[in-house]
């Protein structure tokens, strides 16, 4: 039996907890464990609605199963307020098939992209922004497009404003550069609760004796 499935709605996702949890193992934050992660072909919507359904097949060969998915686009958001109420409601219905005290729900709220910008320089010092080429650092160029609020680290909508940061220095849009954030930005200090919960969970579940 292994320790771990986390069920994760597309392969960015896959990229960052795998290198994240990795991560976690070789600088002994948690101790060693057998994991999987599997992405869901239906996505965000698929784990919101049906990963109960889809972990039923898990369950005799994993002792714990996370599920994680974006708040925006998984159908969630049409049904509740914020992330927490669809974590709870998705907490309990993994209870009733089974997962009972080896389960936990991950909605990210608006979506994975908030975890790249976790440091003021971590988006470019990933994708390779070049401030003499771009005459502005990243953060910069970000306020002046009125994308990032003076003296904030993240934008208000994190997907769309890192996507038009890709257009910008033509670098096509991989999951490698989730794997590069997850394996080397510090996360001591990150408030983002969708994290911490993450980082928590696998801190109870597999501590270091």
């Amino acid at each position: 039996m292994k320790d771990l499935v986390v069920l994760v709605a597309d392969s960015d996702q896959k990229a960052l907890i795998e290198t994240f949890i990795n991560r976690l193992i070789r600088t002994n934050v948690i101790s060693t464990i057998t994991f999987e992660v599997i992405k869901n072909p239906m996505r965000d919507s698929g784990n919101f609605n049906d990963s109960p359904d889809f972990l039923r097949h898990y369950i005799r060969n994993f002792r714990f199963a996370i599920v994680l998915f974006d708040f925006e686009g998984s159908g969630a958001e049409a049904k509740f307020n914020n992330r927490t109420d669809a974590e709870i409601n998705l907490e309990k219905r993994l209870v009733r098939n089974g997962w009972k005290n080896k389960s936990a729900v991950i909605v990210i709220e608006p979506e994975i992209e908030i975890w790249l910008w976790a440091k003021k320089y971590s988006v470019a010092h990933a994708i390779g922004w070049k401030e003499k080429e771009q005459g502005f650092p990243l953060h910069r160029w970000l306020e002046i497009n009125g994308w990032l609020s003076p003296g904030k680290t993240k934008p208000s909508r994190p997907k769309e404003y890192y996507e038009e940061v890709l257009k910008r220095i033509n670098v096509p849009r991989s999951s490698s550069i989730f794997s590069k954030i997850a394996d080397s930005v510090s996360y001591n200090n990150c408030t983002d609760e969708s994290f911490q919960k993450f980082l928590n969970i696998l801190k109870n579940w597999f501590s270091k004796q």
